[in-house]
This record gives structure tokens, sequence and C-alpha cells, in this order.
């Protein structure tokens, strides 16, 4: 829910900080409460307050919350440097260079293994599990791996550099 809400801080959360007892009414991280606070986002008692301040049981918060992060939508873009290893119907190996993200994330602009496979013509999944699994970061290169299919699943146990794969 976005907008204007009028709360009061519940019993349990008596003397905690500001910003502390917003992160837990609310479930934000705390870095998004403080900044609510620090951006006027926030009244306590009908005021502006400091994120550290003390809030007592019963006191009324004016809070508003920012609209729910937009989904990022995947979009077809060549990788010049990305390499299918291995592929079938139900998984698809790559070799990626430093510098790609396996995904699009909310500040990351440059080129994604996803991106790059739908450039190829490969599909992904958008229901089910489609994230890809891998343990190469965006800095470094290695061979992530994904599935077309929300059929198969990450098998329990084995190796955590390279997971095997095994009918959901």
């Amino acid at each position: 829910m976005t907008g204007p809400r009028r709360v009061a801080v519940p019993e349990g959360l008596d003397g905690e900080r500001l910003d502390a007892a917003l992160a837990r009414m609310f479930g934000l991280s705390r870095a998004t409460a403080a900044e609510l606070v620090t951006s006027g986002n926030v009244l306590v008692a009908g005021r502006p307050a400091a994120k550290s301040e003390r809030v007592p049981a019963g006191e009324w918060l004016e809070v508003t919350l920012p609209p729910p992060p937009t989904t990022l939508a995947l979009a077809p873009e060549p990788v010049p440097g990305l390499f299918i290893v291995y592929e079938d119907a139900d998984i698809v190996v790559v070799d990626k260079p430093a510098g790609v993200a396996a995904h699009p994330t909310p500040g990351w602009s440059g080129p994604t293994v996803l991106g790059g496979l739908l450039a190829t013509g490969h599909t992904i999944a958008t229901s089910g599990a489609a994230e890809p699994w891998c343990r190469a970061t965006r800095t470094r290169c290695g061979a992530p791996w994904t599935r077309p299919s929300p059929g198969i699943r990450p098998a329990t146990g084995g190796s955590r550099s390279w997971p095997a794969a095994v009918p959901a």
C-alpha cells in the first residue's frame, strides 16, 4: 500500500529507534526506513523526527510509503562473448564474460545472460522459478546455467560450484 498512513507504535516496539520500528512495522529494510525519515515522509506526533529518535508505544506516526518497485522487463540484447556450452529441452549452460549480470536488477543497465539468451531465440520461463541458477557474479566470467522449462529444479547436495539438475 502506498500513500500516507497513520499508525500507532505497538507495545512490542516501545522505546525502539524510529527507523528500526518502521522497518519492523512495515517490513522494510532499516536503510529504507531511515531514508523515509530523512526525506520527510515520516512524522511523529505530527512533527518531523530524527531516525535515531526513540518512539514510545502508542505514539502516532504518519508514514508516506513509496510505490512498490516495478518489475524489471527482460529484453533481447546480444551479448558479445556469451557462448552456449550445452543445451537441451530442459537446461541451458552458458559461458559468460565478465561484466555481464545473470538477470536484470535494480540499478544495473548493462548486459544480462537472460537478455543474451532471448537475443539468440531462446525462450525464458515467465512463471514458476524462471531465475537463473549460477555461481558466477557480474564481475567474473564462468558458466552459469538456467532452464527454459519450470520442470527442472536443483538437486540437493552435491557441489556448490556446479549444481546438478534433476526432474521436478
